[in-house]
């Protein structure tokens, strides 16, 4: 059951993902494919539990198969076919040099600011307790942090590429570096919230650009696709490295450095990374190749 669950949402996680990556305003989409999971998530962790006592675990499985039931008709929606995938490999004899730097460039980029955040979120309890600062009083801020990355999400969906995609990469990745910086030492009470509540609205406003700028790379959705390897390897090196850095230095201050350094290189490959120029997706023109 966990298998095939997990095949289920795999697979419509890649198809959401490469669909999005052809569309005309890349940053809206990816904002909004944010932005969906989050409220769902959290209503999701805080009604399902009540139903627990009563209906098992079973209750979450037999949810989303009933949301998934809901959602079937908009499939009519979805394309026949990916053209530009078919485009690419009927026209383009492979991938140039330059694209192949720019992909490896955005899918490190990836990776570094998985393992940044994940080290830090996944800790954030722990510099919280370290700080004097009491579990009911972190778990509230926390909570409020959840919306905030809600308001990130939506943020991001509304500007677009307004005004320039790499200022607001540039600006979103230095606010998030800064939220790091201010849970060093010891925060007190307004410190930490400053920096959880800003650090959770940044990472969900800077993931839409990150993914679009992959996806501008490559309009087949393949190099998206490739993005999901990344996110999970992040997700699951930077809670392991983390740990380690606790357990080696008896504090979060490594820590916080490691993750303030990872964010910094994350920005730059980014930058790198990002196209030269911006093929304007017209349906009625000739479908635009990978990126140079």
């Amino acid at each position: 059951m966990r298998f095939l669950t997990s095949l289920a949402g795999g697979s419509l996680m890649v198809l959401c993902m490469s669909l999005a990556a052809q569309t005309t305003d890349r940053n809206r989409v990816y904002g909004l494919w944010v932005m969906g999971q989050l409220p769902f998530g959290a209503i999701g962790l805080a009604v399902l539990p009540n139903f627990f006592g009563t209906f098992g675990i079973g209750i979450v499985y037999w949810v989303l198969a009933a949301l998934m039931i809901a959602v079937l008709p908009l499939v009519r929606f979805l394309p026949q076919r990916n053209t530009i995938a078919e485009h690419s490999s009927d026209e383009h004899t492979g991938p140039t040099p330059n694209y192949v730097l720019r992909a490896a460039l955005g899918l490190i980029a990836v990776l570094a600011f998985y393992v940044s955040l994940s080290g830090i979120w996944t800790f954030i309890g722990g510099i919280a307790g370290a700080s004097m600062i009491d579990t009911e009083t972190s778990s509230v801020i926390l909570s409020i942090a959840t919306v905030l990355g809600i308001a990130g999400s939506a943020v991001a969906t509304v500007l677009g590429s307004r005004p320039n995609t790499r200022i607001t990469v540039l600006v979103g990745y230095l606010a998030m570096t800064l939220s790091v910086a201010l849970l060093t030492g010891l925060p007190g009470l307004l410190r930490f919230t400053v920096a959880a509540l800003l650090f959770k609205f940044t990472w969900t406003f800077i993931l839409p650009y990150i993914m679009s700028t992959l996806s501008g790379l490559d309009r087949s959705g393949r190099l998206v696709n490739l993005a999901n390897i990344a996110i999970g390897g992040g997700f699951a090196l930077g809670p392991f490295i983390g740990g380690r850095l606790i357990e080696n230095t008896g504090g979060y201050g490594t820590l916080i450095a490691v993750s303030v350094a990872g964010l910094l290189l994350s920005l730059t490959l980014i930058l790198a990374a990002q196209p030269r120029r911006t093929t304007v997706h017209n349906p009625a023109a000739t479908v635009p190749q990978m990126a140079e």
